[in-house]
C-alpha cells in the first residue's frame, strides 16, 4: 500500500512539470529604477513600476553605455543597470608635466571615448625611454600619460633591485645607462606580479615586480586538522597563488556549518579547514526549496546528519550543481538552482522585426546555454556585423534587431568632422528624424536635425563659436578678472560704483560673440530744494532737512514728506517721495480747487497722460493738461485739456488717421 501511494505521489509530482510556468502573472512592483552614475533614464521616472515594465538608459556625450540599455522590473526586483563609461581628456597641465604633446592636433583639449587611443609625441628636446607606450587608451575616464625626458645623457643606475625568489635574465652589470632595462623572471609555480621589464630612469630604477609564492598542502597540517585532499592521493601538491584546493574531512569526521573547504593560496599561505569527530550529530529540517525544482521521493520533516535528497528540475530547465544535497550536522549543503529556459516570444520578435530561421512557431523553448537563430522579416535587414544567433542565459534572450530596408548607420567619423554628436542609437530607420548636438564650444550652422533617407543622412555642421569682447556698463565695473576676449560659455560679474544700485542679473554669459542681458547701474538722487518749493512740500525728517542739497540717496530710497502749511493733497496728510535712477518724484500740494485725472476718462477718450506731467493726477484750476493718443488712435496735433470748475476737459483720439 505504501509503495502504491508513493507511485501515485511520484506520478502527480511529475505531472506538475509537464507544462512549465515561465512567467508570473501578477508580480510584485518595483520602486524607482536604479541610479546610474553620469547616466539617466529616458522619459519621466515614476515612483513605482509593474512587473514586466522597463526603462531605457542613456549616457551623456562621449560616454559609452556598457550593458543592457533596457532594464526591466522582474517581480519586484530591477535587472542589473548598465554603466556609463567616462571619457578622458588630454589635459594641458598633465601633458606639460610629462613633456609631451598631441601628435595630430594642436588643441589644448580633446575628448576620448572609453577604449579610444590617442597618440602623443615628446616635446622638442625631449625623448621617451625605450619601450614607452606613446599611444595609450582611455580606460573609464583615466589616461596613462607617457613621460619624456630631456635628451641629454641621464644619470646611470647601479645593479637592478633584488627580488625575493626571482632574478633577472641575462648577465647583471654593475651599472646601467638611463633608458636601459632588465627583465625579471620567477621560478616554477611562482606568479610574477608587476612589470617584468624594469628600466633605469635617470639614475633611479623603476619599481621591481614581486614573485608570489605557491602553497603546499602539507601532510602534517592536514593530519592535525583531520582533512585530506579530495581529488589526489599525493602527500605533496603545489598550489599557485590564487588557485583553490579542495579538502574533505577524514572518515567519521565533519566540518562545522559554513566551513570553507576550498581555500585559495595567498602568497604562500593556505588557510586549512578543520574537521571534528562526528560523535554527536544534529538533525536537519526539511530540505531547501528550489525555485521551479523539487526533490524526488517523499520529503520528510527531519533528516539525520549524512542523509541526502536528490533534486530535479522541470522540462527545459537545467540543474546547476550536484543533484544530491546532504545534511551535515544540522545544516543542509548549498541548495541547487534550476536555470530557466528561454521563450522566443512573438511580441519581442515583432518589436525587433525578426523571425525564427528554421520554424514558424509563435513560441519556442530553448534550454539555458542553447542557441536560437533568427532572420529578418521581409522588407527588413540587419546592420553589418549583427549576430543573428543568440544564446539563452538563465531565461533571458538578447534579440538581434532588424530595420526597414534603407536604414542608416550613424558615421562617427563624419560626426567628428562636423563637430556634432547624437544620443540616439547608431542605427536609424528609414524616414526617422535624427537629433544632433554640437560639441562643446561649437555653434550650429543650421538646424541640428536630419532625416534618414534610403541609407543616406545629410549631416548638419557646427563651427567654433565666436568669442566676446570685454563688456562695459555705465557707472559700473567688472568684479571678475578682466580679459581681452572671452570664449563661448564664459561668464563675468559686475558691480556698480559707490551709491549706484545694480538692476538686472549681476552675471552675464558669452553666447556666440554676444553677451546676454547686461545689468544697469541706477544713479543716486539728490533732494532738489527747488522741486520741494515748486511742489509745496517739506521733508518730515530734520536730518534730511539739514542735508539738502549735499546728501546722495541710493536708487529706491523713499522719504516721508508732507504739504507745507496752507497746502494739502487730497486724502493724504503724509506720503513718500522715491528715488528712481537719479531723480526724485515730487507730487504737488495745492491751496485751492483741484481736478483729478481718472483712468476711466483716459480710456473713454483713447488717451494716455503725456510724460511731461510725470504721472501727476491732480491739477489746479485753469491748468493746461497734455495728453497723447493710445497706440492705433490719432488726433490732429497734440491733444490737450484744462482743469475747470473741478472737472477735466478731455480731448478725444479717433481710430481714423484722417482727423
Amino acid at each position: 500500500m505504501a509503495a502504491s501511494g508513493f507511485f501515485i505521489l511520484l506520478v502527480s509530482t511529475i505531472s506538475c512539470y509537464s507544462t512549465p510556468k515561465l512567467e508570473t502573472e501578477i508580480g510584485e512592483q518595483c520602486g524607482p529604477p536604479p541610479t546610474v552614475q553620469f547616466g539617466d533614464t529616458t522619459g519621466i521616472r515614476k515612483p513605482s513600476y509593474k512587473s514586466g515594465e522597463s526603462v531605457e538608459y542613456r549616457c551623456p556625450n562621449y560616454h559609452i553605455l556598457k550593458g543592457e540599455k533596457v532594464v526591466r522590473c522582474m517581480n519586484g526586483v530591477w535587472e542589473e543597470a548598465p554603466v556609463c563609461l567616462e571619457p578622458c581628456t588630454a589635459k594641458e597641465k598633465d601633458m606639460e608635466e610629462n613633456k609631451i604633446q598631441l601628435r595630430w592636433r594642436n588643441d589644448k583639449k580633446i575628448y576620448l571615448r572609453h577604449g579610444d587611443v590617442v597618440a602623443f609625441i615628446c616635446e622638442p628636446g625631449h625623448e621617451a625611454p625605450p619601450g614607452t607606450l606613446m599611444r595609450p587608451a582611455c580606460q573609464q575616464g583615466k589616461l596613462q600619460y607617457p613621460k619624456c625626458f630631456t635628451n641629454e645623457i641621464g644619470e646611470q643606475c647601479g645593479p637592478p633591485p633584488t627580488v625575493q625568489f626571482g632574478d633577472t635574465t641575462g648577465i647583471r652589470k654593475p651599472s646601467y645607462k638611463s633608458g636601459e632595462s632588465v627583465e625579471y623572471r620567477c621560478p616554477n609555480y611562482h606568479i610574477l606580479k608587476g612589470e617584468k621589464v624594469v628600466r633605469c630612469m635617470n639614475g633611479v630604477w623603476e619599481e621591481a615586480p614581486v614573485c608570489l609564492e605557491p602553497c603546499t598542502a602539507k601532510e602534517k597540517a592536514m593530519e592535525e586538522n583531520k582533512i585530506q585532499l579530495r581529488w589526489r592521493d599525493d602527500k605533496k601538491v603545489y598550489i599557485i597563488h590564487g588557485d583553490e584546493v579542495e579538502f574533505i574531512c577524514e572518515p567519521e569526521h565533519e566540518a562545522p556549518p559554513g566551513t570553507l573547504m576550498r581555500p585559495a593560496c595567498q602568497q604562500g599561505k593556505l588557510q586549512y579547514p578543520k574537521c571534528f569527530r562526528n560523535e554527536i550529530r544534529k538533525q536537519c529540517g526539511p530540505p531547501p526549496t528550489v525555485q521551479f525544482g523539487d526533490t524526488t521521493g517523499i520529503r520528510k520533516l527531519s533528516y539525520k546528519s549524512g542523509e541526502s535528497v536528490e533534486y530535479r528540475c522541470p522540462n527545459y530547465h537545467i540543474l546547476k550543481g550536484e543533484t544530491i544535497v546532504r545534511c551535515i550536522n544540522g545544516v543542509w549543503e548549498e541548495a541547487r538552482v534550476c536555470l530557466d529556459p528561454c521563450t522566443a516570444k512573438e511580441k519581442d520578435m515583432e518589436e525587433n522585426k525578426i523571425q525564427l530561421r528554421w520554424i514558424h512557431n509563435k513560441k519556442l523553448y530553448s534550454k539555458h546555454g542553447e542557441e536560437m537563430e533568427f532572420v529578418c522579416k521581409p522588407g527588413h535587414e540587419a546592420p553589418p556585423g549583427t549576430q543573428m544567433k543568440t544564446t539563452c542565459q538563465q531565461g533571458k534572450l538578447q534579440y538581434p534587431k532588424c530595420f526597414r530596408n534603407g536604414f542608416c548607420v550613424l558615421q562617427q567619423a563624419t560626426m567628428i568632422a562636423n563637430n556634432i554628436n547624437s544620443n540616439m542609437n547608431n542605427v536609424v530607420d528609414h524616414g526617422q528624424t535624427i537629433i544632433f548636438q554640437c560639441n562643446e564650444e561649437m555653434m550650429p550652422e543650421d538646424k541640428l536635425e536630419a532625416k534618414c533617407e534610403k541609407g543616406n543622412i545629410n549631416y548638419p555642421k557646427c563651427t567654433f563659436a565666436k568669442s566676446c569682447q570685454t563688456p562695459e556698463i555705465v557707472n559700473g565695473f567688472l568684479a571678475t578678472e578682466r580679459q581681452d576676449s572671452y570664449d563661448l560659455g564664459s561668464s563675468v560679474a559686475f558691480e556698480c560704483n559707490e551709491n549706484y544700485v545694480i538692476n538686472g542679473p549681476i552675471n552675464a554669459k558669452c553666447e556666440n560673440g554676444q553677451w546676454t542681458d547686461l545689468p544697469v547701474c541706477y544713479r543716486p538722487c539728490k533732494i532738489s530744494s527747488e522741486g520741494l518749493t515748486k511742489s509745496n512740500l517739506r521733508l518730515r525728517s530734520s536730518y534730511d532737512q539739514k542735508s539738502i542739497p549735499d546728501r546722495n540717496y541710493k536708487h529706491g530710497t523713499e522719504l516721508f514728506v508732507s504739504c507745507k502749511s496752507g497746502f494739502k493733497r487730497p486724502n493724504q496728510a503724509l506720503f513718500k517721495i522715491a528715488c528712481y535712477d537719479g531723480k526724485f518724484n515730487y507730487p504737488r500740494c495745492f491751496s485751492g480747487n483741484i481736478c483729478r485725472i481718472t483712468q476711466e476718462g483716459l480710456d473713454e477718450n483713447n488717451l494716455d497722460l503725456d510724460e511731461v506731467h510725470d504721472n501727476e493726477v491732480f491739477y489746479v484750476e485753469g491748468e493746461k493738461i497734455y495728453f497723447k493718443c493710445k497706440n492705433g488712435f490719432y488726433h490732429r496735433g497734440q491733444p490737450t485739456g484744462t482743469c475747470s470748475e473741478l472737472a477735466v476737459s478731455y480731448p478725444t483720439c479717433s481710430a481714423s488717421s484722417s482727423v
